[in-house]
């Protein structure tokens, strides 16, 4: 289920994406009639193209993403994470935990890529808050109970 709810999702942005993308060639070679009195036709030509290689990229990376996240987690590259920190850290410890859980959030950067999007830019300002949240749960889940 897990696997074919990613997938979707990916084929899902890729459609929209390549709808995007037939959009703009479509209408590349002429400025729409709003903006024709403040920009010329080599700057909106320059903007579409613009615009395409920016619509390429983000499916590279709707499909690299999607691909990293199959491998960590059904792929087992996880659980090979895990089992190598074991040699640097006990099990069950803080340090475990926060660099299993940087292990996987590094390799999820390739989400910088969007990082211009207004909404992303918003997200980030929330980031530290999340952070925080994330590893005081940890933190908890991972200290040894007190009396009962």
């Amino acid at each position: 289920m897990f696997f074919s709810f990613v997938v979707a999702v990916a084929a899902l942005q890729l459609w929209l994406s390549q709808r995007h993308i037939h959009h703009v060639l479509a209408n590349r070679d002429a400025v729409p009639i709003r903006f024709a009195a403040r920009i010329n036709l080599d700057e909106h030509h320059k903007a579409a193209d613009y615009t395409l290689d920016k619509s390429r990229l983000t499916q590279l990376h709707t499909v690299v993403e999607a691909a990293l996240l199959l491998t960590f987690t059904l792929g087992g590259l996880l659980d090979a994470c895990a089992h190598w920190l074991h040699g640097f850290f006990t099990t069950g410890s803080y340090h475990f935990g926060l660099s299993l859980f940087a292990a996987f959030a590094r390799s999820s950067d390739v989400g910088c890529l969007r990082s211009n999007n207004t909404t992303n830019a918003r997200s980030a300002r929330k980031t530290p808050l999340r952070m925080r949240s994330f590893f005081v749960g940890m933190e908890r889940s991972l200290s040894p109970a007190g009396p009962d």
